[in-house]
């Protein structure tokens, strides 16, 4: 008798299917990269295969990736061994990511679970955002995913994955290695509670804990000291140090707490106080985003939608009393202290900070489904796969700018920054972020942001008129310039044109 095909499977094909589909019809769009934070990773990586070896601090690297240097080095690697050109390395590994992160999740449950779990990843905005290019926190989400699978696999994986991943996050990306950190405290914090109060549902073995945190511990210290001090990372102060770890204590408490109450309380009460607090926690999350957050309308709607739907996940899962989810759930409380933090210090960019650390709390949900409640959990997958495909749609459309439409580079820009860089040598150029980004970050032209001042070259494009010229993370101005009553346009590419002044 034929054996039928295994629904976990066929889910993890459909898993791997989204993302490839999601990257064909980006490049089909535009034919370029999607990505406002690929461009110093590709100059950093060409100044490594031409100049090697150099100095971190030289300025001739992008004086940012440079201090988180683990992508640049591997892409540049990956290029000088294969023979590939750097664009088409960057294709190379990029696929091998979004494999990897895919598979990871997968191998958390297999079968249905693990299936349904894979989608979700494959799904999700903020994975495809961060995979859709050669991205620091793209390629960190494989190292964290590795580690936390070493804290609650059930195989025992030995101490290499676990310390090897811990090693390399810090040098990779500092978000995604401060999430790392917050994990591992928040577990040792439960076996800290354990010793006064039994905490029966808790599955993350203390031995796990030490073998990740001893080296991350050791690593970001490193980079600290050799690289970090001289980049955003020289705002941090003690007090700063003392008040992040009292915003995790106090957030990792409220999440043992949780799941102390899920084990103890009956069925009924418990799935209406899972509903209550997942709507009480939506309602606050889009009260605070819209005073602190600075997203339009729609992108608010979405953001929520997009988090909504992923603890939707976690609370069917935390309803089921499955160890690993509700081991998982002062991991997930820790990210929302790391959320306060941010806005309760007031911490430099931390507007756009804030979308980046929610996202996180989507990575990590689909490791929360099971299969005690089969179908609860496959009706929270598809309302989170239905989600994601509609934020991908109006994102990509323009309706949503602020989530990601401006990580969208056209030939044209891509083109416009080769010659500013080779005809136009010594001048200022002004536009807006998303500019600046891929000319200073790639190129190395120096660029001005709106407003513009005195600078004497200005460029500027049709989308600035349409969905706005980027200021910072959700804030966006129309800047609407006709170049038939300005003094002259040096260039005009069809798309956007470069003014005298």
């Amino acid at each position: 008798m034929e054996k039928r095909p295994n629904g976990g499977v066929l889910l993890l094909l459909l898993a791997v299917s989204i993302p490839l589909l999601a990257r064909l019809a980006l490049y089909i769009t535009c034919s370029t990269f999607f990505s406002t934070d690929v461009w110093g990773i590709l100059r950093n990586s060409q100044v490594l295969s031409q100049y090697s070896p150099i100095s971190l601090y030289s300025s001739v690297f992008d004086g940012y990736n440079n201090y988180w240097p683990a992508t640049s080095f591997e892409l540049a690697i990956f290029s000088e061994v294969t023979g590939a050109g750097l664009l088409l390395s960057v294709v190379t590994i990029t696929s091998f990511i979004s494999a990897s992160i895919i598979t990871i999740v997968y191998s958390f449950r297999r079968g249905l679970e693990g299936g349904l779990a894979a989608v979700v990843i494959g799904a999700a905005f903020n994975v495809l955002m961060m995979t859709a290019a050669y991205t620091k926190e793209g390629y960190a989400y494989v190292l964290l995913l590795m580690m936390v699978y070493s804290l609650v696999g059930r195989a025992n994986l030995g101490p290499v994955i676990p310390v090897v991943s811990a090693l390399a996050l810090p040098f990779t990306h500092h978000l995604t290695s401060l999430i790392a950190a917050v994990i591992l405290f928040s577990s040792f914090l439960a076996h800290v509670v354990r010793l006064y109060k039994p905490l029966p549902y808790w599955a993350v073995e203390f031995r796990r804990v030490v073998v990740s945190s001893v080296p991350l511990l050791a690593s970001q210290y490193l980079q600290y000291l050799v690289l970090g001090r001289f980049s955003t990372l020289s705002v941090v102060t003690g007090w700063l140090a003392l008040s992040l770890v009292s915003y995790v204590v106090v957030f990792s408490l409220v999440g043992l707490a949780i799941g102390v109450f899920v084990v103890k309380v009956k069925e009924r009460l418990l799935e209406a106080a899972a509903l209550l607090s997942l709507v009480t926690g939506v309602a606050l999350s889009g009260v605070v985003a819209e005073v602190v957050y600075s997203l339009d309308t729609v992108s608010l709607a979405l953001t929520v939608l997009l988090v909504l739907t992923a603890l939707l996940i976690v609370v069917i899962n935390a309803v089921s009393r499955d160890r690993t989810t509700l081991s998982s759930l002062a991991w997930f409380t820790a990210v929302a202290g790391l959320i306060a933090f941010f806005v309760g210090e007031e911490i430099p960019g931390y507007d756009s900070i804030i979308y980046r650390v929610a996202g996180f709390i989507v990575v990590l949900a689909p490791l929360t489904i099971n299969g005690h409640r089969r179908r609860r959990a496959v009706l929270a997958s598809a309302l989170f796969l239905a989600a994601s495909v509609l934020v991908y749609v109006l994102t990509f459309t323009g309706a949503a700018s602020p989530l990601g439409w401006y990580w969208v580079y056209r030939e044209s820009e891509v083109y416009t920054g080769l010659l500013l860089k080779e005809k136009l040598t010594g001048l200022k150029v002004c536009s807006d972020v998303k500019q600046g980004m891929m000319l200073s970050g790639f190129y190395g032209v120096e660029t001005a942001q709106i407003p513009c001042g005195s600078e004497a070259l200005r460029l500027w494009y049709r989308y600035m008129a349409t969905n706005g010229a980027l200021l910072s993370a959700g804030r966006v101005v129309k800047v609407s310039v006709d170049p038939n009553r300005v003094n002259g346009t040096v260039l005009n590419n069809g798309n956007g044109f470069l003014l005298l002044v």
